[in-house]
C-alpha cells in the first residue's frame, strides 16, 4: 500500500526549555559552626568579637592562630587545626529583614517584582531546617561566626513551561542566630543558589560557646 505523500508532515518538537533567573536580594550574611580545642576555646573567649571576626573573615586566619597569626597551641600539627565549619556553614539573604524577590527571562524581562517587608506576611515557605544548628556536643566548646551583609543571591529555574510565581517556594535555615534563604523551589524541586554577590555592611562577629553551656 503506497503512503499519501500529499498529505501534511507532523512532526513532534520538544518544548523548548526556558531559562529564568530568580534574584533574592537583602540583608544577610554568612553562619560559621564548629567545634574547637579547649585552649582554642579558652584564647578567643577573652578576645574582642569583632576582632575575632575578623580575625577569620577579613584577615583569613585559621581559629588556630592568635590575633598576632602565631599559633595557638605551637605543638599541636596545623594537619590537626579545626575548622569553624565543621559543623555548619550556612547563610543567605535574612528572611527578618526587608527581602526582594525578583525574576527574569532570558530576554532581561521582568517577569515578578516583589517586595517583603518585615511587617508582611512571607512570601510562601516549602521547607524549613533547623537540625544542623542545634545538635552542639555540649562536652566540647564551639566556635560561632557570623557575618553582615547586603546579599543578593541567584537561582536559575529551567522549564518547558513559562515561568509561574506561584510555583516559587522558598526555602529556609533556622540557626538560631538568623532565619536565611538558603535554597529555593520550583514546582515542588529544590533549586539551589546559583551566584552569591556579598557586600559587607559591618565588622564579622565570632564567639565562643563553652562546654557545658556556660
Amino acid at each position: 500500500m503506497l503512503k499519501n505523500f500529499n498529505a501534511p508532515l507532523e512532526f513532534a518538537f520538544a518544548p523548548r526549555i526556558q531559562r529564568t533567573r530568580v534574584e533574592i536580594v537583602g540583608s544577610g550574611g554568612q553562619i560559621k559552626l564548629g567545634r574547637v580545642d579547649e585552649d582554642v576555646a579558652a584564647y578567643w573567649a577573652d578576645q574582642d568579637p569583632a576582632a575575632f571576626g575578623t580575625h577569620i573573615y577579613v584577615m583569613g586566619l585559621n581559629v588556630q592562630q592568635k590575633l598576632d597569626g602565631r599559633p595557638i597551641n605551637p605543638r599541636r600539627s596545623r594537619k590537626n587545626w579545626s575548622c569553624i565549619c565543621n559543623i555548619a556553614l550556612d547563610g543567605g539573604v535574612e528572611l527578618d529583614g526587608r527581602v526582594e524577590i525578583k525574576a527574569f527571562a532570558e530576554n532581561g524581562d521582568l517577569l515578578l517584582d516583589h517586595v517583603q517587608l518585615p511587617d508582611q506576611a512571607s512570601w510562601p515557605v516549602n521547607q524549613v531546617d533547623d537540625t544542623r544548628f542545634y545538635q552542639l556536643d555540649s562536652r566540647h566548646s564551639h566556635v560561632l561566626g557570623r557575618t553582615f551583609d547586603i546579599v543578593c543571591s541567584s537561582f536559575m529555574i529551567e522549564d518547558r513551561k513559562p515561568f509561574d510565581p506561584d510555583l516559587l517556594d522558598l526555602n529556609l535555615v533556622q540557626t538560631g542566630w538568623g532565619t536565611f534563604i538558603n535554597s529555593i523551589s520550583y514546582a515542588g524541586q529544590v533549586v539551589p543558589i546559583e551566584d552569591q554577590v556579598c557586600v559587607p555592611a559591618q565588622a564579622p562577629m565570632a564567639t565562643v560557646l563553652k562546654k557545658g553551656g556556660k
